[in-house]
């Protein structure tokens, strides 16, 4: 890192960025530290604009390798949102976030088709998966025994909650049910 700052062609704006930038600050206190710089050290900071900066200049001059920031921000979202579900969320959203958004945004990324904006749409899946529990709970329905017309209901709720007229169309139709014979030990996916 430091050959990079040093081999620049304007050393003045680099005295300037090491002086006022607050990403370099955030370089400073992690070179204090004792370890190697790692996507997971820059992981467990604040995710703000000084970190994914630094980020940046640090997978640019090769101190760290590349990866999909998209993808990796999807995972660290969701790993910091399970671990304050209440334990009733906990038994459905992490297969949900995991297996079905997750595993989905991974295949999109392999090809290179995983956007920041593709990322919003996944969190708030989410989101709205961890909001619909409560209200499920509310209405006393059990996930299973949820309808077609209790995903509608919950939505017109929602939006009504929001303060907009109503939702923006039909709601998504809910994923078909498989049925096992009785005594099967296979439970149906969420």
């Amino acid at each position: 890192m430091a050959a990079a700052l040093t081999n620049t062609g304007n050393r003045y704006a680099i005295l300037n960025w090491l002086r006022r930038s607050r990403s370099a600050k955030v370089l400073a206190e992690l070179a204090c530290q004792e370890g190697e710089f790692t996507h997971e050290t820059l992981d467990a900071l604040p995710q703000n604009e000084p970190t994914r900066y630094l980020r940046g200049l640090l997978v640019t001059v090769g101190v760290l390798p590349r990866r999909d920031e998209n993808l990796a921000r999807l995972e660290l979202w969701l790993a910091n949102t399970l671990r304050q579900l209440t334990p009733h969320q906990s038994r459905v959203i992490p297969a949900f976030g995991e297996w079905h958004v997750v595993r989905d945004a991974r295949r999109r990324a392999a090809r290179g088709r995983y956007t920041a904006l593709a990322v919003k749409g996944d969190i708030r899946d989410i989101r709205a998966a961890v909001s619909f529990m409560p209200w499920l709970d509310t209405h006393e329905i059990d996930l299973q025994d949820t309808t077609q017309s209790d995903l509608d209901r919950w939505l017109v709720e929602l939006f009504r909650v929001r303060g907009r007229t109503g939702p923006p169309g039909p709601a998504p139709a809910l994923p078909q049910q498989r049925h096992h014979s009785q005594g099967s030990a296979h439970q149906s996916e969420p």
